[in-house]
């Protein structure tokens, strides 16, 4: 039997907003199937961190699911979309759309695609006018990576709970999916990007701000020295 996919986003908008203008929201159109149903977690006018809210699925209540965490401002415009994820799951314990391998010791900034000499994935974001897309391809997909973009993170629940992945809430809305997928390397999990086609509002300019850089300092004390010791991880 397939297992049950569960959508899982934040946002800051209530729920009656977030059904009528989200991105997410409005996608789903592209992949609705009354067939195939997928349950919708939406948590509306949210504040709290993001790997707090994402623990909270990695319970036993959830086994025999596949959960995505997704950004409210992903458009997830995939007609195989449920196809391709629960087939990407046969791969992977941990799936998302843009990722990296073989991180580089000393990267200038502590960014996934910064960090990684080799990179895999692709992601399409509007144009300014929003008549067209400007599609981004990082590399081939799918392929095995070690670092995952958090705009997009589906995690296997069964290997979730049998490995011991858990969110590092120290993190709140920055860093949150770095520190995660090196939890996921360091316990010997499996984890690549998959082809699924979405278009993401965000521009992933969010590291120049204020509360990205300040998060930056604790994830480099807690993960970079496990990335300079590369023998233990990768």
């Amino acid at each position: 039997m397939d297992k049950q996919i569960r959508i899982v986003t934040a946002t800051t908008l209530s729920s009656e907003e977030f059904w009528a203008t989200a991105t997410l929201a409005k996608s789903m159109p592209f992949w609705e199937d009354p067939n195939d149903p997928i349950v919708i977690d939406v948590i509306e006018r949210n504040s709290t961190g993001l790997p707090e809210l994402y623990n909270r699925y990695l319970d036993e209540k959830y086994k025999g699911q596949i959960v995505l965490f997704v950004h409210d401002d992903v458009s997830i415009q995939d007609a195989m979309f449920q196809n391709k994820l629960r087939t990407a799951h046969e791969s992977y314990d941990v799936v998302g759309l843009a990722g990296g391998d073989n991180a580089v010791e000393d990267p200038e900034l502590l960014l996934w695609h910064v960090m990684s000499r080799s990179k895999s994935g692709i992601v399409a974001h509007p144009t300014k006018d929003g008549s067209s897309v400007n599609s981004v391809c990082f590399g081939p997909t799918p392929s095995p990576v070690e670092l995952l973009d958090g705009l997009f993170i589906s995690v296997d629940i069964d290997a979730a709970l049998d490995r011991g992945y858990r969110w590092d809430e120290d993190f709140n809305f920055h860093f949150y999916d770095l520190s995660f997928s090196l939890t996921v390397s360091e316990k010997g999990g499996t984890m690549g990007t998959w082809p699924i086609w979405v278009v993401h509002s965000g521009l992933g300019d969010s590291y120049q701000s204020d509360a990205w850089k300040k998060q930056q300092p604790t994830f480099k004390s807690k993960y970079r020295p496990r990335i300079r010791n590369k023998k233990a991880l990768f």
